[in-house]
């Protein structure tokens, strides 16, 4: 509802000034449970001039298993194969969000995992010790 008066108080000034109608976009999950609880996808789409995908921190440090955290396609070690980037796109485009309005979030960082058993146990998949994680961001001024 807040899109949807954002939407219509933006077109009301642009009338009332002349001046060009101010954009309505909104950063919004990847992570299915949040989708299918969260969101009326058909609604919001129709609010927004753009959707911005969050599609990063879908594994960290509070999971049990080493993944990363914003693969474009879901690892073998993923029971649900839908903590991935396409899952998610494909998921809010399924849902009725028009694609020319979504905005793919690619995240400039990684993260750190602490793990349990031998050093050459890394791998995505592998316990991973949940007791810490760390993030890396970079970035040009």
């Amino acid at each position: 509802m807040l899109c949807e008066e954002l939407k219509a108080a933006f077109g009301a000034e642009a009338i009332q000034t002349g001046k060009p109608t101010l954009l309505v976009t909104a950063a919004v999950a990847a992570g299915y449970s949040t989708v299918e609880t969260a969101y009326d996808i058909p609604r919001i789409a129709s609010a927004l001039d753009y959707i911005h995908l969050m599609s990063y921190d879908l594994h960290g440090g509070w999971d049990a298993k080493i993944g990363h955290h914003s693969q474009y396609y879901g690892h073998s070690t993923d029971e649900s194969n839908k903590l991935n980037t396409n899952y998610a796109l494909n998921l809010w485009i399924d849902g009725g969000c028009p694609p020319e309005k979504m905005v793919f979030g690619m995240p400039a960082y990684g993260r750190g995992f602490t793990t349990v058993g031998s050093a050459n146990s890394n791998s995505i998949g592998q316990t991973s010790g949940v007791i810490s994680h760390s993030c890396i961001m970079t970035h040009k001024l």
